[in-house]
């Protein structure tokens, strides 16, 4: 089975990033350090099972992370003035790559600014959202 969520370290990794967690469909049940029982539910089975031992922190899944990344990014370093859109590639003999590219349509060239690349989709995009939350091109609470 492919992975369907950010893992605990990820989503702790994103909160210490700043990034203020959505609510969302799944959450990790996590227990005392040391215990290996995490496991992922459901928001309505994780309120029925929490207690004094455990914790809830939400479980991203790819279309979490690809809502909290932006559409596209403008920065100083495109020369002609533009933006970088957000494109997601999987090809049959390559990795999954989310990419902030440009493409030059009347010129048959496309630039892009950074490319995150990965066997796993989910975690291309955990990379790429991370360098957007390091770069300030998503609002955090450090922002404030």
């Amino acid at each position: 089975m492919t992975k369907q969520t950010l893992s605990i370290e990820q989503m702790q990794h994103l909160k210490e990033l700043g990034l203020e967690l959505k609510d969302t469909m799944l959450y990790w049940i996590v227990y005392k350090v040391g215990n290996e029982k995490n496991f992922v539910t459901t928001r309505e089975n994780a309120m029925e099972v929490i207690d004094e031992s455990c914790g809830m922190l939400p479980a991203y899944t790819l279309q979490d992370v690809l809502d909290a990344l932006p559409l596209q990014i403008k920065t100083p370093l495109y020369p002609k003035g533009g933006k970088y859109e957000l494109r997601i590639k999987r090809m049959v003999f390559d990795e999954g790559r989310v990419i902030y590219s440009v493409v030059y349509e009347k010129e048959a060239y496309i630039d892009w600014i950074v490319l995150y690349s990965d066997g796993v989709l989910i975690d291309a995009a955990y990379f790429m959202l991370c360098w957007a939350i390091e770069n300030g091109y998503v609002e955090t609470n450090k922002n404030e």
